[in-house]
């Protein structure tokens, strides 16, 4: 066998290196990014953003009283501000920018450890433990701050113009998400990883002060926010006990799939194959992000992924890349060919997965509300209920709704507050297990309920799988009228004098509904059979769900037969109870 067919990856001239692969990774990440934004949460910034700065909780009735440490109140804002000058797609795109320049600056980082097909596969992984995830939030925007830090930290210099750039980032990250504490303690990773090298004496020690005193710095300069040392609570809280809220989307557990576990697998499998095989030694502070975020990640992936898919991005590439070399020294035919199927690997990866956005595939497998492009993707709110039943004159002041309505309520209608939202951190899990438990027919909670808030109506979305049972409790209590039903959301009101204008308008905001429904259908049905499949839609599923309860076969069946025509792998026994 010839030199040339022994001639290795990174051996290769510049001119017949696969340096095309890592722009493909990049394209990846863009076309995951690139979707409508359809999670709840996102009407809950814009609405705290509209509302400004509080100290107590401007946005739900149940919680008014309750002091609320607003962590994310910079992104809130800023967030509100430019929706209203670009709307949605401007807003994904700033986050896809976002990105992109996260995982930019890690690759600068790893880029002289790793041959670029490594890179570009690794790039690949990252984003699909992404995809979740990737949405218009805080989080996504505060994967930049870590990766700047990561960034100006593994230049290993003790130069105080560091502090000049990370302090100023760090005062930012601060006031746009609970995650600022992972500045410090990665600053605190690379000067133990300065220290740690050998050789370890005063000289060394000396150097490494400077890192030290950035830590305390980066602690200390956290505190320039609204709530002062109230921000560290916030955020240790948040790391210990996060939050949990919808999975994607309420719907998503009507999608079984093991897309996400099984890429947390693979994802560890690939960080094993580094600590075996690779000779040379590993990164301290890299290797200690990818370990620290693995774990969490198999705790609480929901809350922990995205963390996992940028601190494990540079340890993806050094394990690949030493799987790369092992081969190398162990297979003639490797060396000739490796590259070519690295190559070949990722340009299938890159197709396959883009085919999948692109035509929505994955949103619908996963359940989504998304779907590939820009703007909002709201078929899963009450804003039917909200146009033709909630604003119409003479509707309560006080009603019930569900945490998913509660940032939509809260945006549309500045000035008036929901009753509560999903900011679990705000109202606590106590307050979510009351509610859930009276609308499901629980005495006490019911009763708690009606003396603390005496609610005159009660909205409900159809995407809580429970909102049936909910139907036949109020419908035995006998003092409620169903006035409204399009698929998504259901309203019911008191039977009381004071509402007597509203309940006799029962019958046209019943015909109303039906007509937001069979809308909805024409719409669904003309999109099947098309390049890209429909959004999951939340109303075909409720509407099936209520008409069965009715006996209402046929209606029923045909609802359900457009939702698995779009959404084959919906799974309708775990509806049934």
């Amino acid at each position: 066998m010839s030199n040339q067919d022994h001639t290795t990856d990174s051996a290769l001239p510049e001119a017949t290196r696969p340096t095309w692969l890592i722009p493909a990774g990049f394209v990846l990440l863009l076309l995951q990014g690139l979707r409508t934004i359809g999670h709840a949460d996102f009407w809950t910034h814009l609405a705290a953003g509209q509302a400004g700065l509080s100290r107590m909780d401007p946005l739900t009735w149940v919680s008014y009283d309750q002091t609320w440490v607003h962590v994310h109140h910079l992104y809130d804002r800023t967030l509100a501000l430019l929706f209203g000058l670009g709307g949605a797609p401007l807003l994904t795109l700033l986050h896809v920018l976002a990105t992109l320049g996260a995982f930019g600056l890690l690759v600068r980082v790893i880029r002289p450890q790793a041959n670029p097909a490594s890179i570009a596969l690794s790039l690949c992984l990252s984003v699909w433990l992404l995809a979740p995830r990737f949405e218009v939030r805080p989080e996504t925007l505060a994967l930049l701050f870590a990766a700047l830090f990561i960034f100006v930290l593994s230049k290993d210099s003790t130069s105080w113009r560091l502090w000049g750039l990370l302090l100023p980032v760090q005062v930012i990250w601060a006031n746009t998400d609970t995650s600022f504490i992972w500045g410090p303690f990665m600053a605190l990773l690379f000067a133990i990883q300065a220290y740690w090298g050998p050789p370890r004496n005063l000289r060394t020690f000396a150097l490494v002060l400077p890192h030290l005193g950035l830590v305390v710095a980066l602690l200390l300069v956290s505190l320039i926010n609204p709530h002062f040392t109230e921000v560290y609570r916030a955020s240790l809280h948040t790391l210990a006990a996060p939050v949990l809220r919808d999975w994607i989307s309420p719907l998503s557990g009507l999608f079984p799939s093991a897309l996400t576990r099984n890429l947390i697998t693979l994802a560890l499998i690939i960080g094993a194959i580094g600590l075996l095989t690779r000779r040379e030694r590993l990164p301290l502070a890299l290797t200690a992000l990818a370990m620290i975020s693995a774990f969490l990640a198999v705790r609480a992936a929901m809350a922990y992924l995205s963390w996992f898919a940028l601190f494990a991005f540079p340890f993806f590439c050094l394990s690949l890349d030493a799987l790369h070399k092992l081969l190398q020294r162990k297979s003639s035919l490797y060396q000739a060919h490796g590259h070519r199927l690295w190559a070949i690997t990722v340009a299938l990866v890159v197709v396959i997965s883009g085919a999948l956005l692109v035509s929505n595939r994955y949103y619908t497998h996963a359940g989504h509300y998304a779907t590939f492009g820009l703007g909002i993707a709201d078929q899963g709110t009450a804003k039917g209920a909200l146009r033709h039943v909630v604003h119409a004159p003479g509707f309560p002041e006080s009603f019930l709704n569900l945490p998913m309505d509660g940032g939509y309520l809260a945006y549309h209608r500045p000035g008036q507050r929901a009753y509560i939202d999903q900011r679990g951190e705000v109202h606590g899990s106590h307050t979510y297990r009351r509610l859930l438990n009276g609308l499901l027919g629980d005495a006490d909670a019911w009763d708690a309920i009606q003396a603390r808030d005496n609610p005159q109506a009660i909205l409900l979305n159809h995407a809580w799988l429970y909102a049936i049972d909910t139907l036949r409790f109020l419908h035995q209590q006998g003092e409620w009228r169903w006035i409204y039903f399009d698929g998504v959301s259901s309203v019911l009101v008191r039977n009381h004098p004071d509402h007597a204008a509203l309940l006799d308008r029962t019958e046209e905001f019943r015909q109303l509904g039906l007509q937001e429904l069979a809308t909805h259908q024409q719409t669904h049905l003309a999109r099947l059979g098309g390049v890209q499949r429909p959004p999951v839609s939340p109303a075909l599923v409720g509407a099936s769900l209520v008409f069965r309860a009715r006996g209402l076969t046929e209606k029923a069946d045909y609802c359900q037969s457009l939702v698995s025509a779009g959404a084959p792998n919906l799974d309708w026994s775990l509806l049934v109870r």
